[in-house]
């Protein structure tokens, strides 16, 4: 008889009556337990996401969250976003646009290391410090036909600071440059406190409107001064640097903050006149560094000056406070007098009059939307004039898992079922066949698979009658007569 390479196994029925059952329940438990294992591995496919908090995206919570990494078959992660050198940014604030000047991150032994790139990851920025507030007065030399049409004295008040946030590989430093000037031109024009308003982020609302009017201020009392001379000044530059903490201090307090004598800034300024463009321009500095001084009539009238310098000065210092604001910086160390409502109130007390005196001429153009009267605090009881921490905005590439489609999906868990059913069958069977199979030395043995002879019970062979030739006789045959 041929016989093949493949073989079958005959089997038997188990003699045990717990065998059936566990298999059953046990198969039942496995296919549920196997099929949340399949779906958590292989029913889920992955997508890119825009989104401009990542933080939120990774944290959110679904059934496969705290799921080990290896039975997970898909991941959520975030890509860092990377901003140029001198690209405009906004914080998630959106208050004022800020310019990336330079990055640069420390190295083991004190050593600035520049970089090309900013790396971010939606870190909050700390401990933003500004270096310095100056503002651009200008009548006619870099200003467009239509910003002279809308007002005959511009500028823009320019601020800068240097923040840090942490990361993996320490702190990154970045100096950042805002520029503001509400009658911008076109190609350098972007919006300022879009989203500020009395009720969501208060104290950028009350910036923005003391900014904005006390910039209008300024530039009408510069026009008003230089009616007075022959020689007219065309443009001018006030520095506005922060002196630092006094002698014996380590941090500001409220009353250096709202100092009568206005020593806050250390201020450096020229004007440059109106002269023959042959000739070399003629400057005329400040000689003095201190607000006060600068705005009593005495030095004014000795140095032929402009009267402008308390509009100059609360100006620079609502600029000052809003950047802080705006970045996030309110501490014991330089407390913010944009959100405590005593400073506000008394930091406001002109605003009014300022609004009502402000020559039309100057007033136009200004939003309506600003607040053109003091702050007090009674009249807000309910708002909210804290400062939060910042991150800068931007938008930041992430995969975020979903399910696959229906069809999909109970294709790739079926078959991932099939094959583990299988192999747990597999050593179920072996495991039943080795430890209780295989030690039950009362089960008969199958005669199919040949014991030895002396294995066997000797069996007696019935007696059987022989014919006279020595023949066996049937039982089935019949004696004859």
């Amino acid at each position: 008889m041929y016989q093949s390479f493949h073989s079958y196994h005959l089997t038997r029925p188990y003699p045990y009556r717990w065998f059936s059952p566990l298999a059953l329940m046990g198969g039942i438990i496995a296919t549920v337990g196997f099929s949340l294992l399949n779906v958590a591995s292989q029913g889920y496919t992955t997508y890119s996401n825009s989104t401009t908090n990542p933080n939120e995206t990774l944290t959110h919570r679904d059934w496969l969250t705290g799921w080990p990494s290896f039975l997970v078959g898909t991941e959520v992660t975030c890509q860092s976003s990377s901003f140029a050198l001198q690209s405009q940014i906004y914080t998630n604030n959106t208050a004022l646009p800020f310019r990336v000047k330079r990055v640069w991150r420390p190295d083991e032994d004190g050593e600035q290391i520049d970089m090309g790139v900013l790396e971010y990851y939606n870190q909050p920025l700390e401990q933003c410090n500004i270096t310095r507030i100056f503002t651009e007065i200008d009548i006619r030399t870099s200003r467009s036909s239509s910003q002279i049409a809308m007002m005959p004295v511009g500028g823009s008040v320019t601020g800068e600071t240097i923040c840090y946030f942490e990361t993996t590989e320490g702190r990154t430093y970045l100096e950042l440059m805002v520029i503001y000037d509400p009658v911008a031109s076109g190609q350098n024009s972007m919006r300022s406190f879009v989203y500020s308003n009395q009720t969501r982020q208060a104290n950028l609302y009350w910036a923005s409107s003391m900014m904005r009017y006390y910039w209008a201020d300024l530039m009408w009392k510069f026009a008003e001064a230089n009616k007075k001379w022959e020689n007219r000044w065309i443009n001018g530059n006030i520095q506005f640097q922060p002196r630092g903490f006094k002698p014996g201090q380590d941090k500001f307090t409220e009353d250096d903050i709202m100092d009568k004598s206005d020593d806050f800034f250390r201020v450096g300024c020229f004007l440059n006149q109106n002269v023959d463009p042959d000739v070399v321009a003629h400057f005329d500095f400040c000689q003095q560094n201190n607000i006060t001084d600068l705005d009593s009539k005495d030095t004014q009238k000795e140095l032929r000056m402009p009267g402008f310098w308390n509009s100059a000065n609360i100006l620079s210092k609502a600029m000052y406070f809003a950047i802080l604001a705006d970045l996030g910086r309110d501490d014991e160390y330089m407390p913010n007098l944009l959100s405590r409502s005593k400073l506000l109130e008394e930091f406001t007390q002109d605003l009014t009059k300022t609004a009502k005196n402000l020559d039309s001429g100057f007033s136009w153009g200004i939003n309506r939307a600003v607040a053109n009267y003091t702050f007090k605090s009674s009249d807000f009881p309910d708002v909210d004039l804290s400062v939060a921490p910042s991150v800068l905005s931007s938008k930041y590439l992430c995969k975020v898992r979903k399910l696959k489609s229906p069809l999909s999906l109970i294709i790739s868990v079926l078959v991932a079922d099939i094959v583990l059913l299988s192999s747990t069958w597999k050593a179920y069977v072996w495991t039943v066949d080795t430890f209780w199979v295989g030690k039950a030395a009362t089960l008969p043995p199958c005669a199919c698979y040949g014991p030895n002879a002396e294995d066997l019970e000797p069996v007696e062979e019935e007696s059987v009658p022989l014919n006279p030739l020595g023949q066996k006789i049937s039982p089935l045959a019949s004696p004859r007569p």
